[in-house]
């Protein structure tokens, strides 16, 4: 039977128990039978997959923010291509779908040629590209996309990698240009790598001067590769000789006519499809694209959290050994229960509260439920939780603010709502934007008038301070006076009409709303001066709209100067900008940092790298960050040779040390094999008396003895006698033990009448006072864990047994 058939029915009994416990009144051991169960399914599925042990992502990073997208490379020829159309049969090769792309015989055909004397052996990624046929000067993948650039792992069975991207779709009247640049830095010095395959002969070739760009083997830099092509054609290439992981390969465009789309392709074993994340043209024009190449091991071994690890689709946490282990490549090697985002890490439902979950990698306290969860949250990815109660989760490490005025369910101790229930919660900025009638920081004050009717009906309501802004024709502080000024003027007017207070705005408000308590005119919000008639820089003169008063990123001062936001400036208008990125190094993303007590422009950086343009590893001496991940390129023990002693942290490498000899055969046996993290154990095996040996030693386990072992002590504080001393010697004592043990002993004292003689074996069992229910014959397998301090009670003639020791010990040897 297949494996995935198989797991399909470990599916079907995973659910039918599923449903059975839910519609029983126990739910008491469910949760442990679901991770349980879960554990087992990953393991079979991981055992079911012989997928790809190659990971790839794409890393986008501008003003946008970053991206970045995880697929999979194609190892096996996909249902679609030329090479699986049996009709074809292109070099008499044709492959049923889900075939292993091989390392050798990559037959190809320019005419199709059923005849595999008549085909060339091009490479597995020159073979996938399927060069001239059946359409002519095109590429034949079988998945080519109008206006759309496609960029393709390809991996044979060999792990020789190649990188493959076609231009547009044969045949659909589209004519363009594209000019790529290449920084692949990290492939400097690798003679290997080339372009193996050009769609054109000539191509690419450089933007200024028309020469045939080759791959540049000393530097990994190519500038102005250009490609040009008509309606009729495609256009591409496939770069061979890829190492299978460990480097990055940075694009830039310079030009992109007559194109739209960017996709990845994915291969999906199960079924041996393709599927294809679409990448927005716009971001890669403006950011270009990194190409990252690492084994799927490498990927998720570098998450050290298991929230980060559990939440990711790729990955599993091993509870018992605090690792992350990859899905589908390979069995799992975890002995423990394996959390692959099916419940909440253990490491973060044990915390109780915000401050000690926030603090806990991979965890985050959502405050509305008020429990602590895990989370995965990665600069570039949406944050995921283990948790559908996630929308008020702290997402920043360490951070446990919340929106004010919480409202708090009276069974549950849940929070239901925010801002007093009269209002919405920005969550990221932890504010209250409060509803028509509320104001204040929780939204739990009425406006003057009411709620229902706010500034009598006659004014506008500030959620912040509660004033009310009225209409034309209304003061007081509760727009509820009527002043009998006109309001057909460019001003409203107060105070018998004679004292000007803020200028008429559309729909009949005015900028400014006059106290005649205070005998003053204070503005509303976008405007200023003495009698609130000046707008502030950007706010509409006309609607009074403040939407981009200050640019939308400041305040307005009382002279009508804008306090900007932090990591803005005031520009020429008077209004506030953004300031300007800083350009970040090792894939950092350009944000507002603070630095010594001032915010300005600089990175968040990915893994361990630090500083204002992450340009310093923050790794302890002598390790390296990572280039794909950031992470510490900690030392990796040997398995099997070397065994963690201490894992690296921000102080120290990881350090190994040599797994112990081999167990000496004959001498000792290994009841603890060496782990990763763990040396292996040896103990001494038990020597058994001459013809005792019950079950034979192996090498993780000791032999068994029948009777009395040879190398028992019968002075050793520490272990049981095996049998009964006495301090003279019985004269008929059998010369050889018998090779079984009794199975029953009678239960009915012996007929023969007491003797005096010696006794004929040595009873292991003394008896107690009373009639014995039973009387040894034999030597038990069983050792007594004491023995009595002092000799049994006299013991009736009519019952007693029928052997008798002639002296007894006084205390246990």
């Amino acid at each position: 039977m297949r494996a995935s058939h198989i797991l399909d029915g470990k599916r079907r009994q995973f659910n039918n128990m599923a449903r059975l416990y839910s519609n029983s009144q126990d739910f008491r051991n469910w949760a442990a039978i679901q991770i349980v169960l879960t554990t087992l399914l990953f393991h079979l599925e991981c055992e079911s997959q012989s997928a790809p042990e190659l990971c790839y992502s794409v890393t986008l990073a501008g003003a946008f923010g970053i991206e970045k997208h995880r697929f999979r490379p194609i190892s096996g020829y996909p249902q679609g291509h030329v090479l699986t159309d049996m009709s074809a049969n292109v070099c008499g090769i044709a492959k049923p779908p889900g075939t292993t792309i091989p390392s050798t015989n990559n037959l190809w055909s320019k005419s199709g040629s059923t005849n595999p004397a008549e085909c060339d052996d091009i490479g597995s990624g020159p073979q996938f590209y399927g060069y001239d046929f059946p359409t002519g000067s095109s590429s034949n993948t079988g998945f080519e996309q109008d206006r759309t650039v496609i960029i393709y792992f390809v991996v044979d069975d060999a792990g020789d990698v190649s990188l493959v991207l076609t231009f547009d779709r044969a045949s659909n009247g589209n004519s363009g240009k594209i000019m790529l640049n290449i920084f692949a830095t990290s492939l400097a010095g690798n003679t290997d790598v080339e372009f193996g395959l050009r769609d054109d002969s000539s191509e690419p070739r450089h933007g200024s001067s028309g020469s045939t760009m080759d791959w540049n083997t000393t530097s990994g830099i190519m500038e102005s590769l250009y490609w040009k092509w008509v309606g009729c054609c495609t256009d591409g290439v496939v770069v061979t000789g890829l190492p299978e992981s460990g480097y990055s390969i940075p694009f830039t465009l310079s030009l992109f006519e007559n194109m739209d789309y960017f996709q990845i392709a994915q291969y999906q074993e199960k079924d041996a499809s393709v599927t294809f994340t679409t990448i927005d043209s716009a971001k890669v024009l403006e950011s270009g694209f990194t190409v990252h190449a690492m084994t799927c091991q490498e990927y998720c071994g570098f998450k050290t959290s298991c929230g980060a690890c559990s939440l990711d689709p790729e990955c599993a946490w091993c509870e018992s050994s605090g690792t992350c282990e990859t899905i589908g490549a390979g069995p799992s090697t975890c002995t423990g229960v394996l959390n692959n985002g099916s419940y909440c890490c253990l490491e973060c439902t044990s915390h109780d509260n915000c401050t000690a979950c926030s603090a806990s990698p991979g965890c985050s306290w959502d405050h509305q439920s008020r429990e602590c969860i895990s989370a995965y949250q990665e600069v570039g990815i949406p944050s995921a939780f283990c948790s559908d109660l996630s929308d008020f989760a702290t997402h920043e490490e360490g951070s446990c603010d919340i929106c004010p005025g919480p409202v708090f369910n009276a069974n549950t101790s849940h929070i239901e709502d925010w801002c007093s229930g009269h209002g919405t919660c920005v969550w990221e900025t932890r504010t209250c934007a409060c509803d028509h009638g509320w104001w204040g920081p929780e939204c739990l004050n009425e406006c003057p008038g009411g709620a229902s009717t706010p500034c009598a009906g006659h004014g506008t309501c500030s959620g912040v301070t509660g004033e009310c802004f009225c209409d034309c024709g209304w003061a007081q502080a509760g727009c509820d006076i009527a002043t009998g000024c006109p309001c057909d003027g460019q001003y409203c007017t107060a105070r018998n009409c004679a004292t000007i207070c803020g200028a008429k705005l559309n729909g009949g408000a005015c900028s400014g709303v006059y106290n005649e308590t205070a005998v003053s005119c204070g503005c509303r919000p976008g405007w200023w001066g003495s009698n609130c008639t000046l707008p502030c820089p950007g706010t509409d003169m006309v609607t009074g709209d403040t939407t981009n008063t200050c640019g939308g990123s400041g305040k307005c001062g009382l002279d009508g100067t804008c306090m900007c936001d932090d990591c803005h400036s005031i520009i020429a208008d008077g209004t506030c900008a953004e300031d300007a990125n800083v350009t970040c190094n090792n894939y950092g993303f350009p944000t507002c940092v603070n630095v010594s007590g001032t915010m300005q422009k600089g990175c968040d950086c990915l893994g361990q790298w630090t500083g204002l343009l992450c340009d310093t590893c923050a790794c302890p001496t002598g390790v390296t960050c990572n280039t794909v991940s950031g992470e510490c390129n900690f030392a990796t023990c040997t398995e099997g040779t070397t065994y963690v002693t201490h894992q690296g942290n921000a102080t120290h490498n990881t350090q190994c040390s040599p797994v112990s000899a081999e167990c000496v055969s004959g001498a000792e046996y290994q009841p603890a094999p060496p782990t990763p993290t763990t040396d292996r154990s040896c103990a001494v095996l038990t020597t058994c008396s001459e013809g005792m040996e019950l079950t034979p030693p192996t090498a993780t386990t000791d032999r068994i003895c029948q009777g009395i072992p040879t190398d028992v002590p019968t002075n050793s504080p520490t272990s049981s006698p095996t049998h009964t001393p006495f301090t003279s010697t019985p004269t008929d004592i059998p010369s050889k033990h018998p090779s079984t043990n009794p199975t029953q002993i009678p239960t009915t004292p012996p007929t023969t009448s007491p003797s005096t003689t010696q006794p004929t074996v040595i009873p292991t069992v003394y008896p107690t006072a009373g009639t014995p229910t039973n009387t040894p014959t034999l030597f038990p397998s069983s050792v007594p864990t004491q023995a009595p301090t002092k000799p049994p009670a006299t013991q009736n003639p009519t019952s007693a047994p029928t052997v008798t020791p002639s002296q007894m010990p006084s205390s246990s040897p």
